[in-house]
């Protein structure tokens, strides 16, 4: 991360959203970041540096949005790509390969299910679901599991886990807890305080903001961030720089937006548990 998102002066996530990784910008420089429509990019003759390709994912604009991300998670890297679903294949992909297990929560957004019993299975990955709100899903790990996977809040009825037996477990188990973070963003819970290794967002949803883009985002540690990195780049799921502009841009109200949303869907669950005709409303919110 830049200077700007580590020092503790520029901690809070409003202010994260705004400018988090910003850095060297000088006067003149422009307060938004400029759209770079590029496919290619100079380079180093002799080798040096990171080559910049508009498949790889890491254009300007594509690495400013990614520092901002990974400063409102607190995490070492992000890695951008064209939506929640790839960025959720490139997660598991990075973390699993033929012959192991991945034990996930049965509440879970249903094109998630899809790729792992249609596609990863093709791949000769295993799935099984359990209900982490329950005693006995220790038992449900195997020794080829890999991969815990749960999201935080859950769609749609939104049930919260507790995320620290979760992680010690998969470390336990030698595997990574991946955490679908989308319905809370980074302003409502930052799983990798709790000890999970990669969080995903469809940032088409609280992130982005406005309806107007599609895509996806991996947080995690260097290391394994770079391998989701090595996965985008070789299936090819690049948010494209525009895509990246209007992300960086609906991030920056994130924080009030995310206020708004959390006091009116309080206010909505109150009133509607109060109904007589309503059996039971899921709201993590509600006493």
């Amino acid at each position: 991360m830049s200077e700007m998102t580590s020092d503790p002066r520029f901690a809070g996530l409003s202010t994260r959203a705004v400018h988090g990784g910003d850095a060297g910008r000088g006067v003149g420089s422009p307060v938004t970041t400029p759209i770079v429509q590029s496919t290619t990019f100079l380079s180093d003759p002799d080798g040096a540096g990171e080559l910049l390709y508009g498949r790889y994912g890491n254009g300007p604009n594509n690495a400013s949005v990614e520092a901002r991300i990974a400063a409102l998670e607190g995490g070492e890297d992000c890695v951008a790509v064209g939506s929640g679903m790839a960025a959720m294949a490139c997660a598991l992909l990075a973390c699993v390969r033929a012959g192991d297990h991945v034990l996930a929560a049965e509440a879970l957004y249903g094109g998630t299910r899809v790729l792992l019993d249609r596609e990863l299975s093709r791949l000769g990955v295993a799935a099984s679901y359990v209900d982490f709100h329950r005693d006995g899903w220790r038992e449900a790990v195997r020794p080829e599991t890999r991969v815990l996977l749960v999201e935080t809040v859950s769609n749609p009825l939104l049930r919260v886990p507790d995320l620290r037996p979760l992680a010690g477990a998969a470390h336990a188990a030698g595997a990574a807890l991946v955490v679908d973070s989308t319905f809370a963003t980074p302003v409502n819970a930052r799983p990798l305080e709790s000890g999970a290794d990669l969080v995903v967002h469809s940032a088409t949803k609280y992130l982005g903001g406005h309806s107007d883009v599609t895509a996806g985002a991996v947080v995690g540690r260097g290391e394994l961030a770079a391998e989701v990195r090595a996965r985008a780049q070789v299936w090819g799921p690049a948010l494209d720089p525009h895509a990246a502009w209007l992300l960086e841009r609906g991030i920056k109200t994130l924080a009030v937006r995310m206020e708004r949303h959390n006091r009116n869907g309080l206010e909505v669950a109150s009133r509607v548990e109060g109904l007589p005709a309503v059996a039971r409303v899921h709201y993590p919110g509600l006493p």
